[in-house]
């Protein structure tokens, strides 16, 4: 899947001759929430390579590219060593308000494949938990321009292709059955020219993850604040 994705980014930036924008970001992410009982903690440090690109003067497409390193604080008060990699692409029709376009919609659909791995030590064993989740995300995203201003908001519903959370020391393999996931993006952005941004972005986002076999249930509140610039092409 990984390798779908690198084919897709690689093949478009080939082929397609229009205006696209390349975008780097980086920013703290918080993870809380509970799990069967058990607070979660997590702070990581996030970076983030986008790639958009205008295949007409209405359809859009993106791929993106995100590293996540840190730690989550557990009950004992010791720490694990926490790292993720989540890739996305999404295809989307953009609808203009106005005459120049200054106010517009963008409703889209993609897919997002996201894998993580959390090492920790419980009764002095060294035990590795592995996270690998595909969703479909469905969403809407609202644009603004207002001089060098733009500025936005973008809310998407994902359904759950796969959500697995995976301990081989222990043998262990669960399988989510609650399959859906929300997500809410802000970005603020400041053009400094015709070709170069800076922008500043908050996104929350909600996971659960309930196995009735083993009557779990997990629940992640995500944030994520990122500044980063941008080059238009």
């Amino acid at each position: 899947m990984r390798f779908f994705f690198m084919l897709l980014a690689l093949v478009l930036s080939v082929t397609v001759r229009a205006e696209s924008d390349l975008s780097i970001h980086s920013g703290f992410f918080n993870a809380e929430g509970e799990d069967s009982g058990f607070s979660l903690d997590g702070d990581l440090d996030t970076l983030e390579l986008r790639y958009r690109l205008s295949l007409t003067d209405k359809v859009v497409a993106e791929v993106s590219y995100s590293d996540r390193q840190g730690e989550f604080t557990l009950t004992t008060g010791g720490t694990t060593e926490y790292e993720a990699t989540e890739i996305e692409a999404l295809v989307g029709y953009t609808f203009c308000m106005d005459g120049d376009c200054d106010s517009s919609f963008t409703p889209y659909i993609g897919y997002r494949t996201f894998e993580a791995k959390n090492a920790l030590t419980a009764f002095g064993v060294a035990i590795n938990v592995d996270q690998e989740r595909d969703i479909v995300p469905v969403g809407l995203a609202y644009e603004k321009k207002s001089g060098a201003l733009e500025y936005g908001i973008d809310v998407s519903f994902g359904r759950k292709v796969s959500d697995d959370q995976i301990i081989p020391r222990l043998g262990v393999n669960q399988s989510s059955d609650d399959n859906w996931t929300y997500q809410v993006k802000v970005p603020v952005r400041y053009v400094v020219d015709e070709h170069f941004y800076v922008e500043f972005r908050y996104e929350i986002e909600e996971v659960r993850f309930s196995d009735s076999m083993d009557a779990r249930f997990a629940r992640e509140e995500n944030s994520q604040f990122s500044f980063g610039a941008g080059y238009r092409f």
